[in-house]
Formats: structure tokens, C-alpha cells, sequence
């Protein structure tokens, strides 16, 4: 029998690794995350203040820091979704290359956020609710391949809120605006095939209220094997963990947001 040359077993390896690695895909899906009640997510309208007589005639210009947390979003059937508050979508399949590298494209497809506390203002103290407003932009997502069961994600997230300013007296109408926010890549984020313990899974029957009115209206994708922000055991351990928090960062800190799954 021949032997085949030591190069030509090199590259017959090489070759079979690149299959191995390119054949991967990583499916199209929802992301589930959850906003904590910590302080560390806000929109800063000091870098974009609300201009003077919104409120109310008279009012000044507002330039405070907004704090905000999750607010879990309506489903369909009712609680499917447990205290989930923001639900991205990707968009597309994202199968690795040889050098074990995917990209995909992601949307918002639903939020649900809350002022942790009423804002103050010359015309009364108003509550404040952040959902998605309108079609909304598509950013990447850079996915990378550490080993059979996860590794680690860039993403950056552009997104177009509409803001509720209601009357915290009950009287008056509620006062809304739209602004765009722009996050760039983020830093390094675990993923796992899998979630671990208390991860939440939908199956693609679930909808949800993607535009703040408190109505399931929107049916979600399937969560597919790419599960966000769960770290793969490390060796000797069994159990799936999930990241503490991560934080998507505006440009010039004006805003952020910190999620969880």
C-alpha cells in the first residue's frame, strides 16, 4: 500500500478542517434579552436636547439623563416570554469560513423599555416609555467560532425610537418624539449552540408588541442554535453560564444600553 507524502497529508488535514469549519451555520433567529434595573442603561438629552414648549408653553429646553430598565414586552400567548424586554433579530444564515468567522445582519425587532423614575418638569412630571418606531435600520453582527459549542460576537445596533412622555397626574395628553440611536461594535460577547438553565426559548409561535401599544402584533422567528450572552462550561464543568451584563455603548457615551439574556 502507498504513503501518501507528508505534505500531501498536511494539506488533505487542512482541507478537511476548512469543510469542517465552513459547513457550520449559525441559522437565522432571535436574540432575548433582558434590561436590569441597575442604572447602567440611559439616553443622555443633554447631547440631544427636547426643544423649549414641548412640555407645555413655556417650558425650557430639556437636557437631563434619562435612566431606563426593562419593561416586559406583551406576548401572545400571555407571559410566553417570561421578563424579556428587547428582542433583536438576525436576519440571515451565517456560515462560518476556514478561519472559523460568520457574518450576519441584525434588526431590532421589538423593545420595551421604562424611566426607572419620572422626569420633573416646569409643567408636571411625566413617565416615560421607549419601543421601536417604523421600519428600522439593519447593522452586522461578526460571529466567531472558538470550538463545537460557541465562542464569541461583535455587533453593532442602530435602532429608531419613539419616546411616550405621559402626564404622571393622568391628565393631558401623552407627548411623543422619535429619535435614531446609532451603537457601535461592541466588545466581545459570548455565545453557546445552546442556552443553559433559565434561558428562554421560542419556537417561532410566540408575538410579541413591537411598536409600544401593549398588543401582541408581530410573530418572532425561532431562537435557532446561537444562543447570546452564554458563556460554553469550561473544562471540567457541565453547566452553561450566562454573562452578567454587556452594554452597547453610543458614540460619545450620550447612550447605552446593558442587557442580559
Amino acid at each position: 500500500m502507498k504513503t501518501l507524502p507528508m505534505t500531501c497529508l498536511t494539506l488533505c488535514l487542512l482541507l478537511l478542517t476548512a469543510t469542517a469549519w465552513a459547513g457550520d451555520v449559525i441559522e437565522s433567529g432571535a436574540d432575548l434579552w433582558r434590561t436590569p434595573a441597575d442604572g447602567n442603561t440611559y439616553y443622555d438629552f443633554g447631547k440631544d436636547p427636547i426643544p423649549a414648549g414641548f412640555f407645555c408653553t413655556g417650558s425650557a429646553a430639556f437636557t437631563q439623563r434619562v435612566v431606563f430598565q426593562g419593561m416586559p414586552l406583551a406576548t401572545s400567548p400571555p407571559n410566553a416570554l417570561g421578563g424579556i424586554d428587547t428582542v433583536i433579530h438576525r436576519l440571515d444564515d451565517a456560515t462560518f469560513n476556514r478561519q472559523g468567522r460568520a457574518v450576519t445582519r441584525v434588526r431590532p425587532a421589538a423593545i420595551s423599555l421604562v424611566a426607572s423614575a419620572p422626569v420633573r418638569t416646569s409643567c408636571g412630571n411625566f413617565g416615560i416609555e421607549a419601543s421601536l418606531h417604523g421600519r428600522q435600520p439593519t447593522a452586522e453582527m461578526v460571529i466567531v467560532k472558538e470550538g463545537p459549542h460557541g465562542g464569541y460576537f461583535h455587533s453593532a445596533l442602530s435602532l429608531n425610537l419613539r419616546l411616550d412622555f405621559r402626564p404622571e397626574s393622568g391628565h393631558g395628553k401623552t407627548l411623543s418624539l422619535v429619535r435614531r440611536v446609532d451603537f457601535p461594535f461592541s466588545t466581545k460577547i459570548p455565545w453557546a449552540n445552546a442556552p443553559g438553565e433559565g434561558g428562554v426559548v421560542s419556537k417561532g409561535l410566540v408575538s410579541v408588541d413591537s411598536n409600544g401599544d401593549g398588543v401582541a402584533n408581530k410573530f418572532l422567528p425561532a431562537t435557532s442554535n446561537f444562543a447570546a450572552g452564554w458563556s460554553v462550561p469550561a473544562q471540567g464543568s457541565k453547566a452553561l453560564v450566562p454573562v452578567d451584563e454587556f452594554c452597547h455603548a453610543g458614540y460619545g457615551g450620550g447612550d447605552q444600553h446593558c442587557y442580559y439574556p
